[in-house]
């Protein structure tokens, strides 16, 4: 969306059928792939302010997600959804300290009022997930089918065997198995087949001429 009409791209998202608001928090650090984004915890807090009734879906990419969960679940967040690459870093790649640190982390965001997610980049396996997923500690799962952080990459097929390996594994213990990335029409269609019952999209629907059409279109795609 336009960063210089946030309010207003809101706006018109909601009134063209949109459900969530996703919103990338990332701070050039390795855990975000070194993506910068303009969006902070002013923009949830002014997304609020203009779409009260919409929900509000932070993805965090960040190099501490701890340190910012306070600030954006009183900003209005719904959802905070952190990476799991960026407790990878904290741990050294000791997974089993990764996946401490993720359950801790999910205590936090739950206790400050938020529903937790976990998002995975192409490169990190299903499997990682398991266990979050499996003691209910997150009710989404997001899998990136672009690299994080930069809008309008081309769609990354092998992220639809990762959605299929989740669906299979959990189906509707998982509320909520999210696509984001290269989202458009065909690509969604192909996610919801995959098991998806979440799509993404930046550039399909702000870049449209006709939001409410393309927003439709990705509607039909999760029904068909």
């Amino acid at each position: 969306a336009d960063a210089g009409a946030i309010a207003a791209a809101a706006r018109d998202a909601e009134a063209a059928g949109a459900e969530w608001l996703h919103v990338d928090v990332f701070d050039g650090s390795a855990a975000a792939d070194g993506a910068l984004s303009s969006l902070g915890p002013q923009t949830v807090a002014a997304l609020r302010r203009a779409t009260p009734d919409l929900f509000l879906d932070v993805h965090c990419s960040l190099a501490d997600p701890a340190a910012q969960v306070s600030v954006l679940a009183a900003a209005g967040a719904h959802r905070i959804t952190f990476q799991l690459e960026a407790l990878d870093a904290h741990a050294d790649g000791d997974e089993a300290a990764a996946e401490a640190a993720a359950f801790a982390l999910c205590e936090q965001i739950r206790a400050a009022g938020c529903a937790a997610g976990v998002c995975l980049a192409p490169r990190t396996p299903a499997a990682r997930v398991a266990a979050l997923v499996d003691a209910g500690a997150v009710d989404l799962v997001d899998v990136l089918a672009v690299e994080p952080g930069r809008g309008g990459q081309p769609f990354q097929r092998a992220a639809l065997a990762k959605v299929a390996e989740l669906y299979a594994s959990y189906g509707a213990r998982l509320p909520y198995l999210m696509v984001d990335g290269g989202v458009n029409a065909e690509t969604g269609a192909e996610a919801a087949a995959a098991g998806a019952n979440v799509l993404v999209s930046g550039s399909t629907i702000f870049g449209a001429d006709d939001m409410a059409a393309a927003i439709e279109d990705l509607d039909d795609a999760l029904a068909s």
